[in-house]
């Protein structure tokens, strides 16, 4: 993806002071309009350094003109941020075991190491439609509150599920012609180190998985219909069932840096007729000296960071 500065952005009054709650305005090539609001929150940091925390946080759904395409962005998880971080990690680990950071907490810390990086570069993308760069000594924090109800007005997670997989098959190995749109996946929100993931047509992802799974009932000699039903929407399945379950393997971005491991009863939660959702809890992810950028940057819009050294005298628009 190409990444644009965003030419149009002014602060207009709604929403409070300036001071207190600055809201911009971005226009797109195709006229949809997203108005978002840049918070920045005094942090004290080591050494009672202090430094200003920056949150960015949609306001507002985007709108689009009815002659165009609904806007969908779609966030961007991107592929090297493991060599980006690996100097990090170092100091991390220290921190950490000092009890000075918490990789459980919803703010991403690096704020806390801001005396040992360089000035951070963000850049948040709005899919196709371009990205804004910001620059700040500190950090880009994505809003974990502000988008939580608008469900599939959501910015969607691209490639979320490209390679989700069980028994080192691809999930629709049975079934190619597939109406799932698995790039319409998106995160949301549930509570402290806890995130579902809602799949459009994904009661035929978990149907693919219950039919492999009750071809192997019946060659042990089970019922199938005593050990699987739904009820309200919901799967129920026995003790017994649960072991002829595969776990999923969902790997985050395109090149495969995040794989997370699903047991069954944590895909097994599809509560509308065509949608499921899939939990993920923080604790699944393996090697979290990655800081735990994937999941916080997979709501509602992505900040691709660069840690190369810039200017310290770069201020926020305003």
């Amino acid at each position: 993806m190409r990444h644009v500065i965003l030419p149009e952005l002014h602060a207009t009054p709604e929403g409070g002071p300036a001071s207190d709650r600055r809201i911009y305005k971005a226009t797109f090539a195709d006229t949809s309009v997203l108005y978002y609001r840049v918070v920045t929150v005094p942090v004290l940091i080591l050494g009672g350094t202090q430094l200003h925390d920056i949150k960015i946080g949609l306001v507002s759904r985007c709108v689009a003109p009815k002659t165009s395409p609904a806007f969908r962005p779609r966030g961007m998880l991107g592929t090297s941020i493991t060599e980006k971080f690996k100097s990090v990690r170092p100091f991390m680990k220290q921190m950490r075991d000092s009890g000075k950071i918490s990789h459980t907490s919803l703010t991403l810390q690096i704020r806390r190491l801001a005396p040992l990086l360089p000035v951070i570069k963000g850049i948040v993308s709005f899919g196709d439609q371009g990205s804004l760069e910001l620059t700040a000594h500190g950090s880009y924090e994505l809003p974990i509150s502000c988008c939580h109800q608008l469900a599939k007005s959501r910015v969607t997670t691209q490639a979320s599920f490209a390679s989700l997989m069980y028994d080192s098959q691809p999930i629709f190995v049975a079934k190619q012609a597939s109406s799932s749109d698995l790039s319409r996946s998106y995160l949301t929100y549930i509570d402290s180190g806890c995130w579902q993931i809602i799949v459009p047509g994904g009661n035929e992802i978990v149907d693919n998985i219950l039919e492999v799974a009750g071809q192997q009932m019946d060659k042990a000699g089970m019922a199938v219909a005593s050990m699987i039903s739904r009820e309200d929407g919901e799967i129920r399945l026995t003790r017994q069932s649960a072991e002829f379950l595969p776990t999923l393997k969902l790997v985050l971005g395109e090149q495969g840096e995040v794989p997370v491991y699903i047991e069954p009863e944590h895909y097994l939660f599809c509560y509308q007729p065509h949608d499921c959702s899939i939990m993920i809890r923080d604790e699944m992810v393996p090697g979290r000296g990655i800081l735990g950028i994937p999941f916080m940057l997979a709501y509602d819009i992505s900040v691709n960071f660069d840690t190369e050294k810039i200017s310290m005298k770069q201020k926020l628009p305003s």
